[in-house]
């Protein structure tokens, strides 16, 4: 499954996250504030305010729960372009911030090569959560949800244009005056006016709950927002006890 999908017109950031994401499902678009969280992250909070809770080795140890992933849209190409304004970046580039020279006449064009979808291995989360997950854990659990799966850019190129149409050039000594990257993002330029970026970055997520009583666990997902709040909807049966009652 592949191709070019192409959304020239510019819009905000965010729309054009969401237009990515289209091509793989149904995602709710990462935001700034948790960051390049991966799966096994536990959150709280209202999509548009979210804090992370938990680590994902805290309650998911990878050498326990293993991270799965699939290739089918390794092959995708997006092209698009963004405003410059408000929500710089949205949940594009996690910790990427405008530089000083960037300004609101700037027209930011994305070039995405490759997405995957990155997930926790259902049965081993069945059989940690049945057997050595912590009761704190448990607890956590109980009250949050935790990323169960996310769609990620493998690869992703930015330039920027001035008001006239014509690309910047960028080199190592100008582009934080355009781009300002945080330490320890791996990047390159590419034919004098292309910043790459060399690091998977998460896209959209799907979010999880476990609910728990004495007798049943059942399991929530969720995959939109309305109304800045998550749409759950009840997965099962789960644990071989799916609690119908509620």
């Amino acid at each position: 499954m592949g191709g070019i999908a192409n959304a020239m017109a510019p819009k905000p950031p965010v729309d054009l996250q969401k237009d990515m994401l289209a091509a793989l499902g149904q995602y709710i678009p990462f935001e700034q504030s948790i960051g390049n969280s991966d799966v096994g992250v536990l959150l709280g909070g209202t999509p548009s305010d979210l804090s992370v809770i938990a680590s994902d080795e805290l309650c998911f140890p990878a050498d326990q729960v293993r991270r799965l992933s699939s290739d089918q849209f390794s092959d995708i190409r997006f092209q698009g372009q963004m405003m410059n304004g408000t929500g710089f970046l949205s949940g594009l580039t996690p910790g990427v911030q405008p530089g000083t020279d960037l300004d609101i006449t700037n027209v930011i064009r994305v070039y995405v090569d490759g997405m995957s979808i990155n997930y926790l291995s259902g049965l081993d989360t069945h059989e940690y959560y049945n057997g050595d997950m912590s009761s704190e854990c448990k607890d956590y659990l109980d009250q949050f949800g935790f990323i169960s799966q996310t769609a990620s850019i493998n690869s992703l190129a930015l330039q920027v244009y001035n008001q006239e149409g014509n690309a910047i050039a960028l080199n190592s000594r100008n582009v934080g005056d355009y781009l300002d990257l945080p330490a320890g993002m791996n990047w390159n330029i590419e034919d004098g006016d292309k910043l790459r970026i060399l690091d998977s970055m998460n896209l959209g997520y799907v979010l999880n709950g476990i609910r728990s009583t004495e007798t049943t666990r059942t399991m929530f997902s969720s995959n939109k927002v309305e109304d800045d709040r998550y749409v759950w909807e009840r997965v099962g049966p789960w644990f071989g006890m799916f609690d119908i009652s509620k």
